[in-house]
């Protein structure tokens, strides 16, 4: 194992250690917090109703929004959860993965239904999917993301390519956080990166990994 490997294993795993003590944070604490926070709403709101308040309707309207925010926190919370499920489930757990991204903006997963991979390489994918979406959904300027899986019979190809407000597309800056775990995760697992603009106001991430991950 070269220096530079044994570095980006140290830098996943200090970055799916914090993944998982937020997620814990989210869920034992924030989560629940709200979850009380809406029963109060949602029991003060029928009781406006009841004494013909003229405040009812707006009481209603905060608890379905209020009801959305949580969706969409618990959504998040989902999203951090590590790559845990069965080869046959990639697809499902893809698709999952997107929606929850579309949360932010338009997220579409084109993919081969009948994919078949080692349960090592499905969870490689997933990881590396997960953080490029982390990425280009953080980037101001990105307005829709389309996901596609191609596979040959050695070598898997992840392209996640994103739609851009009409001007010049930049890349990620290379120091940024999100860039350097994608980059690490890709190289783990004996992959190849690649990110590139193009002047049809699109980025580009493509990974290519070897199907004996």
């Amino acid at each position: 194992m070269t220096t530079k490997q044994a570095l980006d294993r140290e830098a996943l795993a200090a970055a799916d250690q914090e993944r998982a003590r937020l997620r814990q944070v989210l869920h034992d604490s924030i989560c629940q917090s709200l979850n009380a926070l809406h029963i109060f709403i949602g029991l003060h709101a029928r009781r406006l109703a009841s004494d013909g308040h003229p405040e009812a309707a707006n009481a209603g309207t905060l608890k379905v929004e209020f009801q959305q925010a949580m969706t969409e926190l618990q959504d998040i919370v989902g999203s951090l959860a590590p790559a845990d499920f069965e080869p046959v489930e990639l697809l499902d757990q893809l698709s999952t993965l997107c929606q929850r991204f579309s949360q932010r903006l338009p997220c579409q997963l084109v993919c081969d239904p009948a994919l078949a991979l080692a349960p090592a390489t499905a969870h490689a994918l997933y990881e590396i999917s997960r953080e490029g979406l982390v990425l280009l959904t953080g980037m101001q300027s990105v307005r829709e993301i389309e996901v596609t899986i191609t596979a040959e019979t050695s070598e898997l190809t992840l392209n996640i390519r994103a739609r851009t407000v009409p001007r010049e597309p930049e890349l990620p800056s290379a120091d940024s956080w999100p860039r350097r775990i994608l980059e690490a995760r890709t190289e783990v697992a004996g992959g190849k990166l690649k990110l590139d603009c193009s002047g049809d106001h699109s980025l580009s991430l493509c990974c290519i990994l070897p199907r004996s991950t």
